[in-house]
């Protein structure tokens, strides 16, 4: 899980220290930089997944994405350097990573100046930190890598060669391979090894998914089976093929998932997956009557969407007793959803056990009442974007609006227009 994040220069993020909860719900007007947030949290696995494109390796491919005269902030001019650090806890170990490159506004101008993965907090009591890895800090191309696991054993630190146009992760077997004294170093094989393959694993399981760019028109249409279905695509186009391939599975999913479909919709029957001549369709029963895809709203598909996501996890990750998503980002689910069914989407949030940690990017009212009870215990953290503050990230403690709140939810305060949870955006 992500406990903090640092983030300097990229885009319109400048945060300091931002410490966050299991489930996150961002606010605030269009254009404060939300989506540039989301993109920032999820800057390294993004990168992890870009090992095709058109530049020559993950991170450069992850900066073309994000546009190379876009990446670096205004303020910053046409040269500057761009800092993410990272704090995590991956399966109980807490680290620091931290990914820092220069930017410039043509691809020779990108490249990495300093890429650490350390230890955090007593996990291992040194005077400085547990360098699982650090490249680039003293010389571009140079690492080092921390070889001894207990306080008082002698710390050799293990140098090698790497590039720095990509990201250490994406390197690290050409690494091994290239060092040899790494593998005759017990402590290091056993716990300096693993921990980084943890971290690329968790990194992976970064899923990011927005309502805009759900792609309908190809969920209306037959798909066909040959798709792979083991994880839904960003624009949502393999969903059938997603259910079909966990229903055949885990029957008790398909039960999951229509026992909440009757949460929103009291007359809804079934579901029913049939394939075809290698098409295969989904159908909707509704007092006996089934309907197509094309048959029904834009919100009804949105919504059927999120309940797969929150409730139809992978059968791999049941079987290993595992969320599916180490972290899953959804932006504005309540787009096309009816008020009654924002609430409901908010509840379904609190109650999924698919995901380690999440954050919710939304403009509605009604999905931010169903948080209330979280935020009040302590389970929910609520960050307020707002560019005409000095700090654009605001992250709001229940004490200060403890007063305001009483008894009502935090929609009211955003419905009156109340300053410290974001006001009207002029």
């Amino acid at each position: 899980m992500i406990s903090s994040l640092t983030c300097k220069n990229f885009r319109n993020i400048d945060v300091d220290n931002l410490t966050f909860k299991r489930i996150n719900i961002l606010i605030g007007p269009n254009n404060s930089g939300k989506t540039n947030f989301l993109h920032a949290l999820a800057f390294c696995s993004d990168m992890l997944k870009r090992g095709n494109g058109n530049a020559s390796s993950s991170f450069l491919n992850e900066v073309a994405y994000n546009g190379w005269q876009k990446v670096l902030n205004r303020v910053a001019g046409d040269d500057g350097s761009i800092r993410f650090q990272w704090g995590l806890s991956v399966n109980n170990r807490e680290l620091d990573y931290v990914f820092q490159f220069h930017a410039g506004r043509q691809q020779p101008d990108f490249y990495i100046t300093s890429e650490k993965l350390e230890s955090r907090g007593v996990s291992i009591k040194y005077n400085r930190p547990f360098n699982f890895f650090d490249c680039h800090t003293k010389t571009l191309g140079s690492g080092i890598i921390s070889t001894a696991k207990n306080k008082g054993e002698q710390n050799t630190r293990v140098r090698f060669q790497v590039s720095n146009q990509d990201t250490v992760m994406m390197q690290f077997q050409k690494i091994l391979l290239e060092n040899g004294e790494l593998y005759n170093t017990p402590g290091f094989r056993k716990d300096g090894m693993t921990i980084v393959e943890d971290l690329t694993a968790y990194f992976r399981k970064f899923f990011s998914y927005s309502s805009a760019y759900f792609d309908l028109a190809a969920i209306r249409k037959p798909s066909d089976s040959r798709i792979r279905g083991d994880v839904l695509f960003e624009n949502g186009s393999n969903f059938v093929n997603v259910l079909n391939q966990r229903f055949s599975l885990n029957g008790y999913l398909r039960k999951e998932m229509e026992e909440k479909i009757r949460c929103i919709m009291p007359k809804f029957d079934e579901m029913n997956i049939s394939v075809i001549s290698e098409q295969c369709k989904l159908q909707l029963a509704l007092q006996g009557n089934f309907y197509d895809m094309d048959e029904v709203s834009d919100g009804t598909i949105k919504v059927l969407l999120l309940i797969a996501l929150l409730f139809v996890p992978n059968p791999d990750t049941i079987q290993k007793n595992s969320p599916e998503f180490s972290l899953l980002t959804l932006d504005e689910p309540e787009t096309n959803l009816h008020p009654a069914w924002q609430k409901w989407v908010s509840r379904w949030i609190m109650e999924s056990a698919n995901f380690e940690q999440c954050f919710v990017s939304t403009h509605s009212p009604e999905l931010l009442d169903g948080f209330t009870e979280g935020f009040r215990r302590g389970e929910v953290a609520i960050l307020v974007f707002d560019p005409r503050q000095s700090m654009l990230i605001h992250n709001l403690e229940y004490e200060e609006i403890k007063s305001d709140l009483g008894e009502w939810e935090l929609g009211d305060l955003y419905r009156t227009n109340e300053p410290v949870i974001g006001g009207w955006p002029w």
